[in-house]
């Protein structure tokens, strides 16, 4: 069971779910218990993440910071990059990915679609 809190997203990475109470740590939760398991630690000094995703090739769970950059976590060591900031402005309301694909949409309605390097592959 989650303590109480507030929680930003969800994210599954190698059989485990990671959910963020906003704190410079993830909690971890195994699915099939839906029992907390511990906690993934992060830097204490890093991005606050306003939302939560994932994506594969290579696995990593996606935060994203208040500059709407994707920030990309190592589900392992907690270990983040800032990978990109994704177009648009704040209003980017939510990430996750698929294979080697990151979705991005935002308040206007837009689903962007970018590589796992940055590029914008579609911008409807």
């Amino acid at each position: 069971m989650l303590t109480s809190g507030t929680y930003e997203g969800l994210a599954y990475e190698n059989g485990k779910l990671y959910s963020y109470p906003i704190d410079s740590k993830f909690t971890v939760i195994d699915p099939v218990t839906m029992q907390v398991s511990g906690t993934l630690s992060t830097n204490p000094d890093g991005d606050v993440f306003w939302n939560i995703g994932q994506m594969s090739a290579p696995n990593r769970i996606l935060g994203l910071n208040t500059f709407t950059q994707v920030v990309q976590i190592d589900p392992t060591s907690g270990a983040a990059s800032v990978g990109y900031t994704v177009a648009g402005t704040a209003s980017v309301i939510a990430v996750a990915g698929s294979g080697s694909k990151l979705f991005a949409s935002d308040n206007g309605g837009h689903i962007n679609v970018y590589s796992a390097s940055g590029a914008l592959f579609a911008d409807p």
